[in-house]
């Protein structure tokens, strides 16, 4: 249920000068989320990307927790609702590198003892992501894709630049054939040399807009296969 959802961040980040901090806009929120480096602001773009993923927030909640008698708090990075709950359940996420993450292990350990005890009285997860779970192929497919995910739109809510009748021309042929590429779904809706490349272009909007699906774990070229979305 969206109204139980933790919407806003607890914490709001400072201006700082230690690593790369900043606004990401976002589809799936309709807000823009603050990052305090390059890893959180490229998992923040992977999972508003991710069709699994239902709503997310940044800095949501300040977990409280003793040490030594006295009361400490944490703010884990990201908490991400799924829409299958049953198969997902809400997750807190920490982001740090890996060499942060091994330096300051003694210092991290009873923030991230915390957070898993409170997660669980939630019936959520928490999990700790690095560079090494979010730099991968999908991340590289992730950003290629963003360049043609709706920006701006005109009246009718097509992207600037995306033809409406090549739209519904790809649609058609993608619906009739279920699989294929995008050089042969190109192919396959014009002859013409100039025209293939703007069609293209439309495919990936296809693409990025979730029309159709791909495997973004492989590296996307014009062979990789596309598929209606179910």
């Amino acid at each position: 249920n969206m109204e139980n959802f933790i919407k806003e961040p607890v914490r709001k980040i400072g201006l700082g000068t230690t690593s790369l901090r900043g606004k990401i806009s976002s589809q799936k929120t309709n807000r823009q989320h603050n990052f305090e480096s390059g890893l959180e602001r490229d998992f923040l773009q992977t999972i508003d990307f991710d069709s699994k993923v239902e709503y997310y927030c940044e800095q949501p909640i300040t977990i409280e927790y003793k040490l030594d008698g006295v009361n400490h708090y944490y703010t884990p990075d990201v908490l991400v609702y799924y829409k299958d709950n049953k198969k997902y359940k809400p997750t807190l996420y920490e982001i740090k590198y890996r060499k942060n993450l091994k330096e300051n292990w003694n210092e991290f350990r009873p923030k991230f003892k915390a957070a898993i005890e409170y997660a669980h009285s939630k019936n959520w997860r928490f999990k700790i992501l690095t560079e090494k779970e979010i730099y991968t192929q999908h991340l590289e497919n992730i950003k290629f894709l963003s360049n043609y995910r709706e920006k701006i739109v005109d009246k009718k809510g097509f992207l600037t630049g995306i033809d409406e009748t090549d739209f519904n021309l790809l649609r058609f042929h993608l619906d009739q054939i279920k699989e294929t590429t995008p050089e042969e779904l190109m192919l396959m809706a014009s002859s013409n040399k100039e025209k293939q490349l703007e069609l293209l272009y439309t495919i990936w909007y296809l693409v990025a807009n979730n029309w159709c699906n791909c495997d973004l774990s492989k590296p996307l070229t014009i062979q990789s296969e596309i598929w209606v979305t179910s």
